[in-house]
């Protein structure tokens, strides 16, 4: 799905799969999306936090998401780098 609007490229949504920023992965178990009736995108997840492994000094941001240092039970950074903040420090920011 392509990223538009002012999030498009920003740094913050930069990852090692996306070095421009400008597109999220559809593969996301935990979004659920479609097309609405106009012809839109429209997507959404619900607890995307569960699935991160946050750092042991968050910053503001990984506060704000609720990231905790010992994950929120999903375990998935234990099987895919993005979901672990120090492997992948914006992944979290292409979420929620």
């Amino acid at each position: 799905m392509r990223i538009d609007g002012p999030a498009a490229g920003a740094a913050a949504m930069r990852t090692r799969d996306d070095r421009r920023g400008n597109v999220v992965s559809v593969r996301s178990p935990i979004a659920r999306m479609g097309v609405t009736p106009w012809g839109t995108y429209l997507s959404c997840e619900e607890h995307f936090n569960a699935c991160f492994k946050g750092l042991d000094q968050p910053t503001a941001a990984q506060k704000r998401y609720g990231l905790r240092e010992q994950g929120g039970g999903m375990r998935w950074h234990e099987h895919d780098r993005r979901f672990d903040v120090v492997s992948e420090p914006n992944e979290a920011n292409r979420f929620g």
